[in-house]
């Protein structure tokens, strides 16, 4: 089958790839292979690139792999001159200051003396290897292994793009002998700040790679490409598409049902852009689970048990059943990889549910630059849309306006209700605006902003406005990053000068959007397409009750957002480890009920657990909708999925802390009577244990010292 959709949808220009440090340009790509599969919302990807170096001589070679925000390196490995390379997990306070020590050509003779540059952000999104010599006229060959989360879109589809490392453009003519694009010399001085504390020594011997990242990669030569994706779908696929590539999909001859095929070019690669992929599930806003087992039998595992020191230790105190399954409930973050692991995806449809939901208004916070730069006709755009944007506010909404320089001020001290006082002194505050606070510091005002109590029902919705370039980029994409779950970031590049990578970056990590202003365009229009996606319908406070049996001992992972937009997806883990072996007589009554909440006073997640009798299961009360995900296990099988929007009223139920990731507190388990499992009623006859994750509007989660003042507040010329 053909399918096949026109497109001149282009992608944002990069420079990963495999780099001539000496010249600081890439290695032409000879050959490109991606092979991946879908399960559900993840994706695993093994890509294969071979390399030449066609200089008569040695070079030193690093390579860049620009992550996804959703994506882990999972295996690395390269290939040169027959010897292997691969890489070793460190922790990082070993590493001095994240720096990779390069060596540079003298005469035939490497010597250290070079580094390259990483920043706050960079150490979470790029991966490099200091690949390191490489002999005259020498192929290298370099697989990468990642594993990735989807992202959907409103109406349930799941998009995969391939890596723009694997797919360079192809320039036949190229400018200079580097292959660089014309553009470099002006994203070299844009970034030139950007080298943090250490730009005052020589850029001879430092690689930084913010500018090179956003260098356009251009291939000097054509390259073999071939690209097969495999779709597991938990269900039946309504279709599969691509926007920018003609694609054939292949199933299997003796398959029943439209489940799983397989997806390669139908045509030539044309070298113009990444591929992209459409995944459309028959019920795409139906909650999935998926199973995959762990690499270790029941029987291997308890093998595996004996060998580990705290369960020889427990043991000899205590050789009880009880016991072992105390123990392996405390290691079941560590035997994550060993036990079976269950995955939910729900996309909900909250355009179609939109009439039941409670209208969520939201925290409107608008960050200005009144830095010397935006003088003129700059700052003429900012009050001129600001005006339409205030009266475009709605009632019960919560905002507020900080201008930022070198300094910062706000206009109120926390944000204020929407209403005609509070607007009038909004509107009088913009017409007052002027350029006239000195340099560009955003850290300052992001940090106050963030440190800021959030208020439950109003998604915090930042809206900045700048011009400029800052020297810190990647420790303000890091901060955002950091508060993510909590505030959602729309960003506006006013001017030629606006840093592509911070008006992009913070978008990109916080699920927001990203616009640029072009010389005589007006700021208005896009500032209303961003304000209406942030109007729309919100889901808030999700609750996912796991219901298990007695005999699983379970361990939940962290949650996500605190609030769902259309087109976000929910994913949520759940590890899961048979200790039947261990309840012969399992006698009980009651159901137990695991919640995950986020910790008020650290970024850990921590999980709660309280008792309740068989038919004592409530349904949690979501803003805007009562919303019940509930997923029932029978044995290791799912048995049934439910989704209920129908309401109903919750009671806060008594809890207590149970585990966490990186902690775990003892408990008892309950007893009651066990009955045989019956196909027709495995709920209301097999001991049932229920684990409850929430998501859920709470106090943002306090920073880390940075390096501003944590004390520090608006300008004191407020009077606040």
């Amino acid at each position: 089958m053909l399918f096949y959709r026109s497109s001149d949808k282009g992608a944002r220009s990069t420079m990963p790839g495999l780099i001539n440090k000496g010249k600081r340009s890439t290695l032409p790509l000879s050959v490109s292979e991606i092979t991946s599969c879908v399960r559900g919302y993840t994706l695993a990807m093994t890509a294969s690139m071979t390399y030449n170096n066609i200089e008569d001589h040695s070079i030193e070679g690093v390579f860049v792999y620009p992550l996804d925000e959703c994506s882990t390196v999972v295996g690395f490995e390269a290939v040169v001159s027959s010897q292997i390379i691969t890489v070793q997990i460190k922790d990082k306070a070993k590493i001095d200051d994240c720096y990779f020590d390069c060596c540079t050509v003298a005469n035939g003779t490497f010597q250290a003396s070079s580094h390259i540059v990483l920043d706050e952000d960079m150490e979470r999104s790029v991966l490099v290897v200091n690949i390191g010599v490489i002999p005259p006229l020498e192929t290298v060959t370099v697989l990468v292994s990642t594993s990735s989360e989807l992202s959907t879109l409103p109406n349930g589809a799941i998009k995969v793009t391939s890596p723009m490392v694997c797919s360079p453009k192809v320039q036949r003519s190229i400018n200079g002998e580097n292959g660089s694009s014309p553009k470099l010399a002006m994203v070299k001085e844009r970034h030139h700040c950007a080298l943090g504390p250490h730009d005052q020594t020589s850029t001879t011997s430092q690689l930084c790679l913010a500018w090179l990242l956003e260098e356009e990669h251009i291939n000097s030569i054509d390259y073999e490409f071939n690209f097969q994706l495999e779709i597991q779908g938990p269900g039946l696929l309504a279709g599969v598409e691509s926007p920018t590539h003609a694609i054939r999909a292949d199933a299997d001859p003796s398959a029943r049902s439209a489940t799983s095929i397989v997806i390669t070019l139908a045509d030539k690669y044309t070298y113009d852009c990444p591929v992209e992929i459409f995944i459309y599930p028959s019920e795409p806003h139906m909650p999935h689970v998926l199973i995959e087992n762990g690499d270790m039998t029941p029987e291997e595992y308890e093998e595996h048990l004996r060998g580990k020191s705290d369960y020889i230790r427990g043991m000899k105190r205590d050789p009880s059943d009880e016991k072992k399954v105390e123990i392996i409930r405390k290691r079941l973050h560590k035997d994550m990889i060993h036990n079976p692991v269950v995955m939910l995806n729900f996309c909900p449809n909250l355009k179609a549910m939109a009439s039941d939901l409670k209208q969520v208004q939201g925290e409107f916070i608008f960050l200005i630059d009144h830095s010397g730069s935006m003088s003129g006709v700059n700052i003429s755009r900012v009050k001129e849309a600001m005006v339409v944007i205030l009266k475009s506010l709605v009632p019960a909404c919560l905002f507020n306006i900080i201008g930022f320089g070198s300094t910062f001020k706000a206009l109120f001290p926390t944000s204020q209700s929407y209403g005609e006082g509070t607007l009038r002194v909004a509107c009088d505050y913009v017409k007052k605006i002027r350029a006239d606070m000195g340099g560009t510091n955003i850290l300052a005002p992001l940090n106050w902003i963030l440190r800021q109590p959030l208020r439950r029902g109003h998604p915090r919705l930042l809206f900045l406005l700048t011009d400029g370039a800052i020297s810190n980029t990647g420790k303000v994409i890091e901060l955002v990053r950091s508060h993510a779950r909590f505030t959602r970031c729309y960003t506006f590049g006013i001017g030629q000068n606006a840093c592509r990578r911070l008006v992009i970056g913070l978008s990109t990590v916080s699920k927001g959007t990203a616009e640029f202003l072009a010389e005589g365009e007006r700021l208005q229009p896009k500032m209303i397409k961003s304000l209406k996606k942030s109007m729309a319908p919100v889901l808030s406070d999700v609750t996912i009750e796991w219901l298990f049996p007695e005999r699983k001992e379970l361990l939940l992972s962290p949650m996500g957002s605190t609030y769902l937009f259309p087109g976000d997806r929910l994913i949520s883990y759940s590890v899961v480890c048979d200790t039947t072996r261990y309840h012969p007589n399992l006698k009980s009554d009651k159901r137990r009920r695991y919640s995950m909440m986020r910790s008020n006073d650290s970024t850990s997640s921590v999980f709660h657990h309280s008792e309740e009798g068989e038919h004592g299961s409530r349904v949690a009360e979501v803003e805007g909708v009562a919303t019940h995900l509930q997923l029932e296990m029978s044995q290791a099988s799912c048995a049934s999925t439910e989704w209920d929007s129908t309401g109903a009223d919750g009671h806060t139920l008594p809890r207590r802390r149970a585990y966490s990731t990186n902690q775990i507190v003892d408990y008892s388990p309950m007893k009651r009577a066990y009955t045989p499992s019956d196909p027709s009623s495995s709920v209301l006859k097999n001991p049932i244990r229920s684990a409850n994750q929430e998501l859920t509007s709470q106090t943002s989660p306090s920073q880390k010292a940075q390096e501003t003042d944590p004390q520090q507040g608006p300008d004191p010329e407020l009077g606040f």
